[in-house]
């Protein structure tokens, strides 16, 4: 699909367009690469368990440091920004060179958004609603945790939420949202259950916006509030939309995104040319989605959509296979009851996060979920060819 996208410069681009298609094709390739490595590998169902678990561990230190930048913003302490490029850059639009890409950050009066080791807060917000999943899922499920030292699960399930709260993020909020729905309907958790781990997070988001509050002098929980109500209600008497708001920004990428793709509906107007097409508005549309719809065309969002179907597909099938190896291999059924949640999310995430698919993590978070899903299918197979063989014994 995004070889053909190229045919979509045929009716209106130039060198300029041609170059910037090849560039992101390249990428594209790159990146896409690491996920059928992992497909294609034969992987221990061990190194799964392994895998996440070293990801938890290793969240620790990304929230322990996105908590830090927030004091090393406001007393401009050492690494309080981390350059994302030191390669120079045209900055579309101005005509002025940078030497370098810091990460943005939104700052309300001295509260700065937390952004971690990522480009964005929303990014970092992904991350750890994905590192959400992997300590909660397990437990509601009565498997085997990543975590199994009570103390050491509570504080990085404590700094997961610290930080998810201070990326300020509406793509983290709707995430959870969809996580949450996610697990009652699959699991059907007991509502008890639940409110014991809501009553756990409010003290620990209580307890933060009131340190917080004591060096800033704002309430993230108030700027929560205002930013929500701000966007339900807009015109309501003494409500408006916050000052900085993103989601018009995003709903107006998106419309741009389709007045592209009217342009170049069948093929799209070419891989990474959102920008330089005349008719654009926007430098690239807020969402993978959009992004795949205008830039791809109908072939493009074909496949997208195949790659969906088969992700629910495989989060289902490992599922329903969990308690199979509950017994006989606990560490794997813990990664398996992963799978839907981690589809669902996304799923969902490339609506509202862009440029997902140009992400090293999305192709090794795929190619996880589809090896664990080979993983699996190997090993009913040789079950099953044993028990036939044992069968043909008797």
């Amino acid at each position: 699909a995004i070889i053909f996208s190229g045919f979509g410069l045929l009716t209106w681009g130039n060198t300029v367009t041609l170059i910037q298609f090849f560039k992101t094709f390249l990428h594209f390739t790159f990146v896409s690469f690491w996920g059928f490595v992992l497909l294609g590998a034969e992987t221990k169902t061990d190194a799964y368990f392994k895998m996440i678990k070293v990801i938890l561990y290793s969240s620790l230190v990304v929230n322990i440091y996105a908590i830090y930048q927030l004091f090393a913003r406001i007393y401009d302490l050492p690494l309080s920004y981390i350059p994302i490029t030191n390669q120079q850059f045209l900055n579309r639009g101005f005509a002025i060179e940078y030497g370098e890409i810091s990460q943005i950050v939104l700052k309300f009066e001295n509260f700065y958004r937390a952004t971690s080791i990522f480009s964005e807060p929303s990014t970092l917000a992904y991350f750890n609603v994905t590192n959400l999943i992997f300590m909660i899922v397990p437990g509601a499920l009565k498997l085997k945790p990543f975590i199994e030292k009570r103390w050491i699960y509570l504080l990085i399930l404590s700094f997961i939420v610290i930080s998810l709260f201070l990326t300020f993020s509406l793509t983290g909020l709707s995430l959870i949202i969809v996580f949450l729905l996610t697990l009652i309907i699959h699991t059907k958790i007991k509502l008890g259950k639940i409110l014991v781990n809501f009553i756990y997070f409010i003290l620990i988001l209580l307890v933060s916006d009131t340190i917080l509050s004591s060096f800033t002098q704002i309430s993230v929980l108030d700027l929560f509030y205002q930013r929500v109500s701000g966007l339900v209600v807009p015109h309501k008497k003494g409500n408006s939309m916050i000052t900085g708001e993103s989601a018009p920004e995003r709903i107006s990428s998106f419309s741009n995104a389709m007045t592209l793709f009217q342009e170049s509906p069948i093929v799209g107007i070419g891989i990474g040319n959102t920008y330089y097409h005349p008719k654009s508005n926007a430098r690239f549309a807020q969402s993978t989605f959009f992004s795949f719809l205008s830039e791809t065309g109908i072939i493009g969002i074909f496949f997208l959509l195949i790659l969906y179907f088969n992700l629910i597909r495989a989060g289902i099938f490992l599922k329903n296979n969990i308690y199979k190896f509950k017994e006989k291999d606990e560490k794997f059924a813990s990664v398996q009851s992963l799978g839907i949640y981690i589809a669902v999310l996304t799923v969902f995430g490339t609506m509202f996060i862009s440029n997902t698919v140009i992400t090293a993590s999305f192709w090794l978070s795929i190619g996880t979920l589809l090896a664990a899903y080979k993983s699996t299918k190997i090993a009913i197979l040789k079950e099953t060819s044993s028990n036939l063989l044992d069968n043909k014994i008797d």
